[in-house]
């Protein structure tokens, strides 16, 4: 769980198999950007979403990932706002 720039979330599950999810919270609509890293810092996911303002379920989909440790890294209006670690299993 954490708590950035009026960004409250949770990246779960850790660790991944197939469907990695962020549970994104805030006070006001928002555009972020959210990145996924190998361990060789190529990007393997990189999408712009448009967040409104309460709860918010963002997927993504690691099935073509191979096992592994990810760095995650949501960035908001004012900059990173989250990175964290996570594994993908089998």
């Amino acid at each position: 769980m954490f708590s950035l720039e009026g960004i409250t979330g949770l990246v779960s599950p850790n660790p991944v198999k197939d469907i990695l999810h962020l549970q994104l919270q805030t006070g006001q609509a928002q555009a972020i950007r959210v990145q996924v890293y190998d361990a060789l810092a190529h990007a393997l996911y990189s999408g712009k979403e448009a967040i409104a303002a309460g709860k918010n379920d963002l997927a993504v989909s690691t099935n073509a990932w191979a096992p592994g440790v990810y760095q995650v890294v949501i960035t908001g209006s004012r900059g990173v706002v989250f990175q964290t670690k996570i594994i993908k299993t089998k």
